[in-house]
């Protein structure tokens, strides 16, 4: 069963008003008890909260019987993953991508959304509420950021390119630091959010 893909541009809309309304206000005027460890290392703060459930609410009633995998609902309740097994088109939020960032009141967070049905994502979007960008994408419809359609990069050297790395090599080894020390490539971001660094090669390549 095919399923229609939701107006991005209302998307958008609804991503950069609960961003508005739900993570700006919270943005360098967190409490202590606004933040707190999910596990050792593994941030969630009262912005992370507030606009899933905002998100949550609004996208689903844009489009009737869609479900949520939220990250903060899914770190509760692991068998929230169980809904991207269903026949249910799915929502996929990354309430703020670099919640440390946020947290610490430093700029790098952006919101994520896809739209996902029987495990193949169908549209995507990433908004960075700090410098008002959003990058969406279609399935077949190409990406689009605030200034036109995106292409892809013509062919580049290795030892020219620029990429974004997380993880780690070995519990010592940030797999960021030994790709940046090989000396095979032009150079590596990370940001504290995947959203972030991809935003930027997009607008590096701009």
């Amino acid at each position: 069963m095919s399923v229609a893909l939701p107006d991005a541009a209302r998307v958008a809309t609804i991503i950069r008003e609960v961003a508005a309304a739900e993570i700006l206000p919270r943005y360098q005027a967190l409490r202590a008890s606004d933040i707190r460890e999910k596990a050792p290392g593994d941030f969630v703060t009262a912005a992370d909260l507030a606009s899933e459930a905002a998100l949550t609410r609004r996208l689903t009633e844009l489009v009737p019987g869609s479900v949520v995998l939220g990250e903060e609902a899914a770190a509760a309740d692991p068998s929230v993953f169980d809904r991207l097994d269903g026949d249910a088109p799915v929502w996929v939020i990354d309430p703020v991508d670099g919640t440390i960032n946020f947290a610490k009141g430093r700029p790098g967070f952006v919101v994520i959304v896809a739209w996902i049905h029987r495990g193949r994502t169908l549209a995507g979007w990433i908004h960075d509420p700090l410098a008002s960008v959003m990058v969406t994408a279609e399935r077949g419809g190409g990406t689009l950021g605030d200034g036109g359609r995106l292409h892809v990069a013509a062919d580049t050297p290795l030892d020219a390119m620029v990429g974004a790395a997380y993880g780690r090599v070995d519990p010592t080894t940030r797999t960021a630091d030994r790709l940046a020390g090989s000396g095979r490539i032009g150079g590596v971001v990370n940001g504290m959010s995947s959203g972030i660094d991809y935003l930027a090669l997009v607008h590096r390549r701009a």
